[in-house]
């Protein structure tokens, strides 16, 4: 099982199908074009569609959560796929073409639509732009951050996801009060004080 940088290789591509380095150009016309298969197996095998589930949901609230969730979940089941490809990306300008079109350009522009459904709907903090709120969503979406979070801070999965939600009461507006009780839910050891 040949892993690391020669993933993307054509020959170690090969090698995993148990085809000749023939068979792939054959299939695929290009190097490019086998890249960008692989990149979209990987990245459609972590279940893209939970992320795009989330991303439907009507109120954009409860859409940026679930979205936050799900991008966690799809994280943790990408394993070394991802962060191995964004590696290559570094190098090799046919996978940097490809993670741009598939892992950074697809999410950012969702990002984007989601920070501008909050700032339509109100529930966009006093002072937060869709501009300013799409940039923090596209830092606190990115692979980066889980794995900071998981590897570097011990978080599991769903806690990390839980923290990035906590993250999001810095540009989401307070909701409306209920009959008693405090406007929002805070991170455990926080006072209201401290989310204001």
């Amino acid at each position: 099982n040949l892993v690391g940088p020669r993933y993307f290789e054509t020959l170690a591509i090969a090698v995993r199908a148990g085809v000749s380095r023939a068979t792939v150009y054959r299939v695929f016309g290009d190097r490019h074009a086998v890249v960008e298969a692989l990149t979209w197996r990987e990245l459609s095998s972590a279940q893209l569609d939970w992320v795009d589930a989330a991303h439907a949901i009507a109120n954009p609230t409860q859409a940026l959560h679930e979205v936050l969730r799900a991008n966690c979940r799809m994280f943790e089941q990408l394993g070394d796929g991802l962060p191995l490809a964004i590696e290559l990306a570094r190098r090799d300008p046919d996978v940097a073409a490809i993670v741009n079109a598939t892992y950074h350009g697809r999410r950012h522009a969702a990002m984007e639509r989601l920070a501008t459904r909050l700032v339509k709907a109100g529930h966009a903090r006093s002072g937060w732009s869709t501009e300013a709120i799409t940039d923090a969503l596209i830092s606190i979406t990115s692979f980066e951050v889980f794995e900071t979070l998981v590897t570097r801070r011990a978080h599991t999965r769903g806690s990390a996801a839980e923290r990035l939600v906590d993250l999001t009461a810095a540009f989401l507006a307070d909701p409306p009060a209920a009959a008693s009780g405090p406007s929002r839910p805070r991170p455990k050891g926080r006072t209201e004080a401290d989310c204001a």
